[in-house]
């Protein structure tokens, strides 16, 4: 499906329907909204370059900590799915980096592209992927650490295995 090329921002509106139940996903889930419209804004304004690549950065870790912090939790509560959800955020990590490459070589469509394309592509995953999860993950599955934390000792457990 293509991904609406709208002025509006109404798509990067959080909906109560989209909650999962866990109240720390739900929350990332609307820092990823959240960070879909500071970029979709940012890139209409002049001088924005430091604006754009700081929601990028942020926007990297939330995809890292958030993934972590939700594939952890399937893989807690014994999530049937667990296989098919892992490939459909291998599968958005891999073109939402392409997209940051793409703006790193100097593409300016890339950072508005890239907005439009993670909020669509989250409230699909919620009202498809996500929602198959719930009533089966609960509170005490869920790392309610803030996710720098769970990408920082991520990268360090990636860290002393590659020292082993």
């Amino acid at each position: 499906m293509p991904i609406p090329q709208t002025e509006d921002s109404t798509l990067f509106d959080w909906q109560p329907d989209w909650s999962v139940g866990i109240p720390v996903l739900d929350e990332d889930h609307k820092g990823f909204l959240t960070l879909s419209r500071l970029l979709f804004e940012a890139e209409r304004e002049a001088d924005n370059s430091m604006v754009v690549e700081s929601a990028i950065l942020l926007l990297q870790e939330y995809i890292g900590g958030h993934f972590l912090r939700e594939e952890t939790a399937l893989r807690a509560a014994g999530f049937s799915q667990f296989d098919s959800h892992l490939a459909r955020h291998v599968q958005f990590r891999n073109d939402a980096e392409a997209i940051i490459d793409r703006f790193h070589r100097g593409d300016d469509t890339a950072a508005p592209y890239l907005a439009r394309l993670t909020a669509e592509w989250l409230v699909k995953h919620i009202l498809h992927e996500d929602m198959q999860y719930k009533g089966v993950i609960r509170d005490e599955h869920v790392d309610n650490r803030p996710l720098g934390c769970l990408v920082a000792v991520d990268d360090q457990i990636d860290d002393d295995v590659m020292d082993l």
